[in-house]
């Protein structure tokens, strides 16, 4: 299937953005939750349904679970030397228990009540991800009243039961997922309706768009899929899908204009699973404290350490990570893309 060039540019923006919020650019704080719901509304735009369930679940299983696991044991191996070096005070057998742990738990946070849960880091959002795909195959296969009836409940449910305990494989972000997936996909049927529309009706959506986005970030209190927490209740939906807007129309200016900047954004969509991988390892289990530790005692300023030198070694950590993973054949039938290789080859041959 050929794939949606804007669509890779929106996922190649908001991974860039996650990167930066990473990043410690403190800023850009508000924006963590909308870029994490920007990709669930490109998935749900992209959501269409499939007859053969068990056939569909497979293949998502194969597309999102199987990195996630894959990473979740390298993360034991990099997590627990980590540990180690930071000198955590635990065993070496604890620490390899607990990174175990929270990979087979999959959440995205750390608690403490009513059990002890340590966080697996950012690829929870494979997991929720998972369930998200699942509950909507069999959503829009329904009339549209019991639709909007069943994501407002598996929303509720997700927002709700958090403050019960939170259930493992992230579960409860995969619900509150499905409604961003859901506005995607009624988008797909909204979007050939807006552009038959005249002028004026487009820049009322843009603006209005644009409205809810500045009122969203005005107003900040906590927007986060990671543990299903929305600060300012159904306005904060209401603004990041203003935000989710206007992501896509700067991607399509971007497409647009092309260059190697849109280039860069269609390489980082279409990897945008490796490369959150390679970025979630060395964010959550790579001893980075020791090593900027280390340029401080022989003379590095503590700003240039932790501001410019960690930076740039963390972009050289992922650029090269990603690169090598996408280099072996192995690594990338782990990720779903050795077949697309063999694809390639194949038209290549017959062009021939």
């Amino acid at each position: 299937m050929k794939r949606n060039r804007m669509l890779d540019i929106t996922r190649g923006m908001a991974m860039m953005g996650v990167f930066l919020l990473h990043f410690q650019f403190v800023g850009l704080y508000p924006l963590g939750g909308v870029l994490v719901a920007l990709f669930y509304v490109i998935s749900g735009y992209l959501t269409k349904p499939r007859p053969d369930k068990k056939v569909f679940i497979r293949a998502r299983a194969k597309q999102l679970l199987i990195p996630y696991g894959v990473t979740a044991l390298v993360m034991v191996g990099t997590g627990t030397i980590s540990d180690v070096i930071c000198g955590t005070g635990d065993s070496i057998g604890i620490v390899i228990l607990k990174w175990i742990y929270a990979g087979l738990y999959g959440a995205g946070d750390p608690y403490t009540e009513p059990f002890y849960i340590k966080s697996i880091g950012g690829i929870w959002f494979l997991l929720a991800s998972f369930w998200g795909a699942i509950f909507m195959q069999y959503i829009i296969e329904m009339k549209r009243i019991r639709q909007l009836i069943c994501v407002a409940v598996l929303f509720l449910i997700g927002v709700l039961t958090p403050k019960l305990f939170w259930f493992p494989f992230s579960i409860q972000a995969g619900m509150c997922a499905v409604f961003f997936m859901y506005m995607g996909y009624l988008a797909k049927e909204a979007v050939p309706w807006l552009q038959k529309q005249k002028s004026l009706v487009k820049g009322g959506v843009l603006l209005a768009a644009a409205v809810a986005f500045i009122w969203f970030l005005l107003n900040f209190k906590g927007f986060w899929l990671v543990h299903c927490e929305f600060g300012n209740g159904i306005w904060d939906l209401v603004g990041s899908l203003g935000a989710c807007i206007w992501f896509m129309v700067i991607a399509g200016l971007i497409d647009k204009i092309g260059g190697p900047l849109a280039s860069l954004l269609d390489k980082m969509g279409r990897y945008s699973i490796v490369i959150l991988c390679v970025h979630i390892v060395e964010l959550e289990a790579f001893p980075w404290g020791p090593v900027v530790g280390a340029m401080i005692s022989h003379g590095v300023s503590e700003y240039a350490a932790t501001s410019i030198w960690l930076r740039v070694m963390k972009v050289i950590w992922i650029t090269a990570g990603t690169m090598l993973c996408l280099h072996f054949d192995a690594t990338r039938k782990i990720f779903g893309l050795a077949e697309k290789k063999d694809e390639r080859k194949n038209q290549i041959s017959d062009k021939r």
